[in-house]
């Protein structure tokens, strides 16, 4: 038999939920199969088997939370029996190493020598973020939790509650029960979801401003058009990130981060891309832009829009971009000021391309218009530096 663990599919990646299991228990599957489904903070992804096997037993179930390296299925090896007996102790084995292996960091830190100079740190207990907010909600001290159940020594919401009923109550003190609430329309937001709420919080702190200016977008339409003749399906996104590209070549003030102390300017274009997907908006990095030729670069966009609609980005191709893309043409939207990618310093925004009265040569004529509104830190840049983009894109924009 072999452990099936959660994987760490990302750096920064510590926790994960699982979605769905996509094989069922008695299931054989070969490796490569898909065998269930995580969302982690940042996405969602299909986890594959690195080995062949027959799935025994589903440790963790849908909906639940785990850290990385948390035993989620038990697996037979190819041809082997294994009795439900045996399955079980080798689920209580596991968990007992990851216990034990958690007493004796504890251990560890408990019999360090403290010096007058340093003490060390308490030990933070570890719990998911539900688990805290009941802990809170029925004045539970996470800390005062002894013996966790959960795997690694994890802190479940059970142990809340059963320190909780060891105080003598069930609910929190100094309060009176609540009044029941008609929640029909509640729903526990995902993991995706908060990540992209605490985003958006740090962004809306930045100090940023926003440049819109309207261009004509006959000459975007009709290299589309030429491209599309040669049996190309070429998105417009594409022709904009290739203009993006040309536009932070002459102004490469716009392609860098700063988090209020660092400001770090980029050789290299890592351009986040908003794609609309079913759970929402994503906005991954195709890195190296600039390093590739439109060619390459438009079918690397192509690749990462599909695997971005199927949920199979890796964690890693949700961070780390120096300037953000937002096309909204597809939508009946024209312009708006959307809300910089902190601590990116420069968000491009497109909107619907319209038909609209033009004056050309004197004479009143319908032309193709689009809105592109640039938004910028103001920490980092200035009006003038904003306007010097603003030329150069529209400039790559408008070229024929």
């Amino acid at each position: 038999m072999h452990a099936l663990t959660l994987p760490r599919l990302g750096q920064t990646m510590e926790t994960g939920r699982i979605v769905e299991w996509l094989i069922e228990e008695g299931a054989e599957y070969v490796e490569g199969a898909i065998v269930y489904s995580i969302e982690t903070d940042k996405t969602v992804l299909e986890v594959q088997a690195t080995l062949p096997g027959k799935l025994l037993r589903k440790v963790a179930a849908a909906d639940t939370e785990l850290p990385v390296g948390a035993l989620v299925g038990v697996a037979a090896d190819p041809g082997e029996q294994a009795s439900m007996a045996q399955v079980q102790s080798f689920i209580d084995d596991n968990n007992a190493v990851a216990a034990a292996s958690a007493a004796n960091v504890a251990a560890v830190v408990a019999n360090e020598p403290e010096t007058t100079a340093t003490k060390p740190a308490a030990a933070i207990p570890r719990a998911m973020p539900r688990t805290k907010k009941l802990a809170r909600e029925l004045g539970v001290e996470l800390a005062a939790i002894v013996a966790p159940s959960g795997p690694g020594g994890l802190i479940t919401e059970d142990d809340v509650r059963r320190s909780c009923q060891s105080l003598g109550t069930d609910r929190p003190p100094d309060t009176v029960a609540a009044v029941p609430m008609n929640l029909s329309g509640a729903r526990a937001r995902s993991a995706v979801e908060k990540t992209i709420a605490r985003q958006m919080t740090r962004s809306w702190a930045v100090p940023q401003f926003a440049q819109d200016v309207e261009i004509d977008a006959e000459a975007l339409l009709a290299r589309r058009g030429r491209l599309q003749a040669e049996g190309r399906d070429i998105s417009l996104t594409a022709l904009m990130l290739d203009a993006l590209v040309t536009a932070l070549g002459c102004v490469p003030e716009c392609n860098a981060t700063f988090d209020g102390e660092e400001l770090i300017q980029s050789s290299r274009i890592d351009a986040a891309i908003a794609i609309a997907t079913p759970r929402g908006l994503l906005v991954p990095v195709l890195r190296d832009c600039n390093g590739s030729d439109f060619n390459a670069r438009t079918a690397r966009l192509a690749q990462l829009t599909i695997r971005a609609r199927e949920g199979n980005l890796h964690p890693d191709e949700m961070s780390g971009g120096t300037v953000t893309l937002s096309n909204l043409g597809a939508s009946r939207v024209e312009t708006g000021v959307p809300i910089i990618n902190a601590p990116q310093v420069c968000l491009v925004f497109t909107g619907v391309i319209i038909d609209k009265p033009v004056a050309r040569n004197g004479q009143l004529t319908i032309g193709k218009r689009m809105h592109v509104v640039n938004v910028y830190d103001h920490r980092v840049i200035d009006g003038i530096t904003g306007s010097r983009f603003v030329d150069a894109l529209t400039t790559a924009l408008t070229s024929s």
